[in-house]
């Protein structure tokens, strides 16, 4: 049951829910487990738009990725952007190409398989920049004219349960009666419970259940103490524990995750001490990354 105090901290707590992205970590994932004959994917956002499509990867019964060119008979837009005129879609489609849609309420693309075509899991990719559009995405999945999933990835119950399930992983308590400022309080004390099982090593939550908590719609976020840990704890998950990042400390933020524009990450070994200079190379951690953007704050305000 959703309730509309709690849905509103969920949102606010969870400012970043339905994003998803190029890793495999980040991926919006549906489990199938049998034949399929058409997906629809379409956009729910309650406004006109023109949809950048996410790339398919269709996954068969043992698991594997199958081409899409030997299982898709067809691919149809309900309106195609300007460029894709003349264009083969089904042929963008399986190549992975950019498909766009026109300005549309609704727009929605249909892949069509071929007969006997049987999948485990579909895998969605939403590839650049985690745009606020991409997670209105929402897709059906039929057999012989019978739907048997529909996936909405942003849905408002589900926003609430999964707040409520991370309060409840990290003792946060919710209010019996709700008050004015509870909301601020209630996000406050997730956030310290959080960054303190970051800087511990403790923190279980996945890809996905961290980059939900964080402004990734946002285009000039605030970089709070918070925002850093959980970013710096983002891409250590993603690329892995030695991750060194060669970056300007003030472009790392959650919109450009996991890669921060005009930067190169690597795996290399740690370097025992940073370069001089604006930009550094630098171990990758929380606590690196808060110390190093309030450096570089203070060096600005001082310039």
């Amino acid at each position: 049951m959703i309730e509309r105090p709690l849905l509103d901290v969920a949102i606010n707590g969870l400012p970043g829910y339905g994003s998803y992205g190029t890793h495999p970590s980040l991926h919006q994932v549906h489990a199938i487990s049998g034949p399929v004959t058409r997906i629809v994917i379409h956009a729910d956002s309650g406004s006109e738009q023109e949809l950048h499509f996410p790339i398919v990867k269709v996954m068969g019964p043992d698991r594997k990725e199958l081409a899409l060119d030997d299982i898709v008979a067809n691919v149809t837009l309900t309106s195609a952007h300007q460029r894709h005129e003349g264009s083969d879609i089904r042929r963008l489609f399986v190549t992975s190409k950019q498909l766009t849609s026109g300005k549309e309420a609704r727009p929605a693309m249909t892949i069509l398989f071929k007969p006997g075509v049987k999948v485990s899991v579909l895998r969605l990719v939403n590839r650049g920049r985690l745009g606020a559009k991409a997670r209105h995405v929402c897709l059906s999945a039929y057999h012989q004219g019978k739907l048997f999933l529909s996936a909405q990835h942003y849905n408002p119950k589900d926003v609430q349960d999964s707040f409520i399930g991370i309060c409840g992983r990290y003792d946060v308590a919710l209010p019996a009666k709700f008050s004015a400022g509870w909301q601020a309080r209630v996000i406050a004390d997730l956030h310290a419970k959080l960054s303190a099982a970051i800087e511990a090593d403790t923190c279980d939550l996945d890809a996905r259940e961290l980059i939900s908590l964080l402004p990734v719609f946002e285009t000039r976020p605030e970089l709070s103490d918070f925002v850093l840990t959980a970013t710096a704890q983002l891409l250590l998950l993603i690329g892995g524990k030695r991750l060194v990042a060669h970056s300007q400390t003030s472009s790392l933020c959650p919109r450009s995750c996991p890669r921060p524009r005009g930067s190169r990450l690597s795996s290399t070994r740690p370097m025992r001490s940073p370069r001089s200079g604006w930009t550094a190379r630098w171990e990758l951690s929380p606590a690196n990354i808060r110390s190093r953007n309030r450096a570089s704050s203070a060096s600005a305000t001082n310039t």
